[in-house]
């Protein structure tokens, strides 16, 4: 599993790629930082359960920080029953 963020422009997109062949799109991360005042957006790519489970623990470590995980089924719902 491995973590990329891009440096600099801005518009950044923070991507942790698990360690699946294929890179779907798995899961969303929402993050907010109260230290840093700031929010977040994250992609998980290719991720096991296992994966997307250790990276939210990570984001939820922090007393100043906290994360939401939405699932690629949760959002396929979403979008159906609208």
């Amino acid at each position: 599993m491995s973590f990329n963020k891009p440096h600099g422009d801005g518009n950044e997109v923070d991507v942790w790629r698990g360690s699946n062949s294929e890179a779907r799109l798995d899961a969303v991360l929402c993050t907010v930082d109260i230290l840093k005042r700031d929010a977040e957006v994250k992609l998980l790519l290719g991720c096991t359960e296992r994966e997307k489970t250790a990276i939210l623990d990570f984001h939820n470590a922090s007393e100043y920080m906290a994360a939401v995980l939405i699932e690629r089924e949760t959002m396929n719902k979403g979008r159906n029953s609208a």
